[in-house]
């Protein structure tokens, strides 16, 4: 079963509707297509780093066996 889709100015009372029905849906039109833009490359730039197996949630070897040798991993900066 596909989502239901609606634009972004749907009535309040349709979105909740569709969420309802399907358990979830595709809200178009919510940002501009240049937040989603910057968004993708942002999201590849930081893709692109990653370095397989070099996860380790801060838990040294034992992280390292938890998460596996092809797990990518981006600590967070908490300087947002």
């Amino acid at each position: 079963m596909a989502l239901g889709r609606l634009p972004a100015d749907a009535p309040l009372g349709d979105i909740l509707e569709t969420l309802d029905e399907d358990g979830g849906l595709i809200i178009e039109g919510i940002f501009p297509t240049e937040v989603i833009t910057q968004l993708r490359e942002s999201i590849t730039e930081a893709e692109n780093s990653f370095v397989p197996g070099g996860a380790t949630h801060g838990l040294g070897e034992d992280g390292k066996a938890f998460v596996g040798h092809a797990t990518k991993f981006e600590e967070q900066s908490t300087s947002n």
